[in-house]
């Protein structure tokens, strides 16, 4: 923004300010053709600027360098200098364009005038009224109704999750009594396991299906607000320096639409994963709760047998239980059985970020336009020069 505004203030008076110190009919009474007045003034205002952008550009890089937790990939600084090359060509249009304002106007005031006025509006005025534009026509669904339908989701849950536990009651404490941390859960008796299992297995089931039915109200409820922002992005087209923040954000791969893609990329990535479990019927798996192997033996042998007395803590049964329950931990951390392999996990798809071809092909219309706006300047300048009146 700063190099933008530099580039407004070089170029402004670059013709009609020399016209108005005389300066310009002194350097034409010279054989010098006016085409290379104008090439040499573009080339000395973008020099002028693209010199402190290269400055700034390298000193960033080296302090982004410089953090151990920035990598950069080959295809990343690829992406770097494309970005430096998309900024010089940005200032290159907004000296351009102020060169031919210069040369469309007689005096400095008035191109100082109609650059800065062009300026605001293109940048902070239409940057600002875009997004409220965007609205119109676009039909908005409260987000409220998102969130009645979530409240649904869970109630139902919640009723079929209670349903389940009155047909299916906990065999008693006795049966579950056992060594619990790191989120799981030691020599419990096996029929105790039993009933963890069809609990877990019905459970993860009821809490997959409440979440894809909040995501697909979640998506239908994001789809018209996600609409007004791929119409800002539509229409940033228009203004140099919208257009400008649309190209780099697409070439950084951080456009609402590039969200999208990884949002569905992990979606994907969901669907497989639980396939993968499924194939397995890891959901009725014992591995949820517990890495205690089949023959294990029980904290509690004889549940049937326990009185509520027997079971308290200070109880002489439940220290000596206790006393056998930590040799056990001794033999658990060097027993390898009980470690799970993961390694035919699914792994993540690479697809969730568009390739250097990918996102060429999205910055296409703008670069486009960045491009004929540059180059129709510099040649409209030059015409109006040829016929210029330096009195």
């Amino acid at each position: 923004v700063l190099l933008s505004f530099l580039a407004v203030v070089l170029g402004f008076d670059a013709v009609c300010g020399e016209r108005e110190r005389g300066t310009l009919r002194q350097m034409l009474v010279n054989p010098v053709p006016r085409g290379s007045v104008i090439v040499a003034k573009l080339i000395g205002g973008l020099l002028s600027l693209w010199i402190p952008l290269a400055l700034a550009f390298v000193l960033a890089l080296l302090i982004a360098s410089s953090n151990p937790d920035v990598l950069f990939s080959g295809d990343d600084w690829v992406r770097l200098a494309l970005l430096f090359i998309l900024s010089c060509l940005f200032l290159g249009q907004v000296f351009s364009l102020s060169l031919m304002v210069s040369t469309l106007t007689r005096d400095s005031a008035t191109a100082l005038i109609i650059c800065l006025f062009a300026w605001l509006a293109g940048s902070v005025g239409y940057m600002n009224a875009l997004p409220s534009l965007s609205r119109y026509g676009v039909e908005e669904v409260p987000f409220q109704n998102f969130m009645e339908q979530n409240r649904e989701f869970w109630n139902i849950y919640n009723r079929e999750k209670n349903e389940w536990n009155e047909t299916h009651p906990s065999p008693g404490e006795a049966y579950l009594k056992g060594i619990q941390g790191q989120g799981r859960l030691r020599y419990a008796h096996p029929r105790g396991y039993a009933w963890l299992q069809q609990e877990n297995a019905f459970m993860q089931d009821k809490h997959m299906e409440r979440a894809s039915r909040s995501h697909k109200a979640m998506s239908a409820n994001y789809q018209h607000l996600a609409r007004e922002a791929f119409l800002v992005d539509q229409w940033s087209i228009l203004s140099p320096f919208t257009n400008y923040k649309a190209l780099a954000n697409q070439l950084a791969r951080t456009t609402l639409s590039d969200k999208f893609r990884l949002l569905k990329a992990g979606h994907r990535y969901r669907e497989d994963f639980i396939q993968y479990l499924r194939g397995r019927n890891a959901f009725a798996s014992r591995r949820w709760f517990t890495d205690d192997p089949e023959h294990q033996e029980p904290m509690i042998p004889h549940p049937e047998e326990m009185s509520p007395e027997m079971l308290a803590p200070d109880s002489p049964f439940m220290k000596e239980r206790m006393a056998w329950a930590q040799k056990q931990e001794e033999l658990a951390a060097t027993d390898a059985t009980r470690q799970l392999d993961l390694t035919d996990l699914p792994r993540f798809g690479a697809d969730w970020q568009r390739n250097l071809g990918g996102s060429l092909a999205v910055m296409t219309p703008g670069l486009a336009m960045l491009l004929l706006t540059f180059g129709g300047s510099v040649l409209v300048a030059m015409l109006r020069f040829l016929n210029y009146d330096p009195k």
